[in-house]
C-alpha cells in the first residue's frame, strides 16, 4: 500500500524515481561546478565530472588538475551554480 503522501501520483512513476535515484545519486549534478566538503574539515571545489566506483571525480580550473574523491570521505556536497 502507498502512503498517503504519494497519493494520486502513479506508482511507476515513483518506483522508477527512486531506481534512477538509488542507482546515480550524482545524476542531477553531471557538469556543475561543486564543493565537497570532507572529514576533517577540509573542501574541495571544481567541476563535478563524473562518479565510479565510490569515487566523485572533480575538475579544478586553477591550478589544472583532476581530483578523484572518495564518497566515504565526503560529509556533504553542494552545488555552487
Amino acid at each position: 500500500m502507498m502512503p498517503d503522501a504519494f497519493a494520486g501520483r502513479p506508482q511507476e512513476r515513483f518506483i522508477v524515481r527512486m531506481e534512477r535515484d538509488a542507482s546515480d545519486p550524482f545524476a542531477d549534478i553531471a557538469q556543475k561546478r561543486v564543493i565537497a566538503h570532507l572529514e576533517g574539515g577540509t573542501s574541495i571545489a571544481g567541476t563535478f565530472i563524473r562518479a565510479a566506483g565510490g569515487f566523485i571525480v572533480v575538475e579544478q580550473a586553477d591550478p589544472d588538475k583532476t581530483v578523484i574523491v572518495n564518497v566515504q570521505k565526503i560529509i556533504y556536497l553542494e552545488t555552487a551554480d
